[in-house]
């Protein structure tokens, strides 16, 4: 069975090379662009995994994460940055039990991330 994947990233560039790169590891990407549709999309089926970007236009990804988390504590959540550091978002994604991946990533860096639970170089 194909993992369902929910991915929330608000540049539709990289939401469409996400949606890609998810497709060609095998996963079923659903993609939303902000909070709202994001939290619809898990709550309709519960994915394998949600990818969500921390900074979302004028919305904090980190607060759909931490909703998530009080739902579905078992759930695998990744949070994707291209600027914010350890010292930055680093206490709330250990307080939700996330994932953190650094962008530009590489294809192995996004499995592991999602499959093993590890994060990227955490600078």
């Amino acid at each position: 069975m194909t993992q369902r994947i929910v991915v929330v990233e608000d540049d539709p560039h990289v939401r469409g090379m996400l949606g890609m790169l998810l497709e060609a590891l095998g996963y079923a990407p659903t993609m939303t662009a902000d909070i709202a549709s994001g939290a619809a999309a898990v709550a309709e089926a519960t994915p394998y995994a949600v990818l969500c970007d921390v900074h979302l236009r004028h919305e904090d990804g980190l607060s759909l994460a931490e909703s998530i988390r009080a739902a579905h504590r078992d759930l695998r959540i990744v949070v994707m940055t291209g600027v914010a550091t350890m010292s930055d978002v680093g206490p709330r994604v250990a307080a939700i039990a996330a994932t953190l991946l650094h962008k530009p990533f590489e294809p192995a860096e996004l499995v592991a991330a999602i499959e093993l639970g590890r994060s990227s170089d955490p600078r």
